[in-house]
């Protein structure tokens, strides 16, 4: 059931000027969102709208994690409201305004990232404002993504149009992760030990005996989700997914590079868009990575200047 806390005026009413408003609303699981709405005309047709969903870890609706405030998200749905299109973004189970909706971590799977999204899709299928719904994931989320379309197929509702893919992953989770255990120099007996459990959770077996400095990694409540997530190909996941796709990566992302987007591309889904001088959360960067770096906790540097374009160009052709 959505319910309605608040309606704020994001701008005064200026002439020449837009006005968006957001409305706070809680999910039937207890998770807290944001709807941005543009300005617009009842006379006119119903408005289109994008359900967004964040990338992996403790991340709120504007794409922050902790102290690393980028506000990419936040940015993203203020840009298409600008472009006359609405968005729900929303904080992940456990983080900021859905704190309480945390459940035991030993009893999380990737499904509930899943379900999660489809119980936001529904109070927007329900909503008679909106005619077109698209899903837009951004790094692991598209992942998520990308499982909540195919169950909305199987349902056949209506109004899902198309999937937008941001920076995201075409290999498995355990593969990327590899890459970037060997690429993070460790002492060679950590390494090991750390590839060693790896496997051991791409086969399903789980490891009581972790070490200390791999902890935050693979601590025994975590490894159910973990092998829940390794189990899914974001590739072959895609292959079943009928709705249009928009594939956009980026040439400066120093977590996703941009092989993964040609997997999800190499499935011939949609379009792939690729921005040279944008990094993983969507800022223009150059290939500096001490720059790339600093820009996770830069509030205030505005999205590369492709992203937008290439979002509601695509947007705009789902009918």
């Amino acid at each position: 059931m959505m319910m309605l806390k608040l309606i704020i005026p994001l701008w005064l009413c200026i002439i020449g000027l837009p006005v968006q408003a957001a409305e706070y609303i809680t999910s039937s699981s207890g998770l807290s969102g944001t709807l941005l709405l543009p300005v617009h005309d009842e006379n006119f047709s119903k408005m289109r709208v994008v359900l967004i969903v964040a990338g992996s870890g403790a991340v709120d609706r504007d794409g922050n994690v902790a102290n690393l405030k980028n506000n990419s998200l936040k940015f993203l749905a203020e840009a298409l409201a600008d472009s006359g299109i609405a968005s729900l973004r929303y904080d992940k189970r456990g983080v900021a305004g859905s704190a309480s909706a945390m459940i035991p971590e030993r009893d999380l799977r990737f499904s509930n990232n899943v379900n999660d999204m489809l119980d936001w899709y529904e109070l927007l299928e329900k909503d008679e404002r909106f005619s077109d719904i698209l899903l837009l994931g951004h790094s692991e989320g598209a992942l998520v993504a990308t499982l909540a379309a195919q169950k909305i197929q199987k349902q056949k509702k209506a109004k899902l149009k198309s999937i937008i893919l941001l920076n995201a992953a075409g290999s498995p989770a355990a593969e990327i992760l590899k890459t970037q255990l060997i690429a993070a120099q460790l002492p060679h007996d950590m390494l090991q030990r750390a590839l060693t459990i790896l496997l051991d959770l791409q086969n399903g077996q789980r490891v009581d005996t972790v070490p200390h400095e791999l902890n935050a990694l693979f601590r025994p409540s975590v490894q159910d989700y973990v092998i829940s997530w390794f189990a899914l190909d974001p590739a072959k996941e895609l292959a079943h997914v009928t709705v249009p796709v928009l594939i956009v990566s980026g040439g400066q992302d120093i977590q996703v590079p941009i092989t993964e987007a040609r997997k999800l591309a190499a499935i011939g889904k949609g379009r792939w868009v690729h921005i040279e001088n944008m990094n993983h959360i969507l800022k223009p960067l150059d290939t500096e990575r001490v720059k790339n770096l600093v820009s996770y906790s830069n509030p205030h540097l505005k999205l590369a200047p492709e992203v937008l374009p290439a979002l509601v160009d695509f947007i705009q052709e789902q009918h």
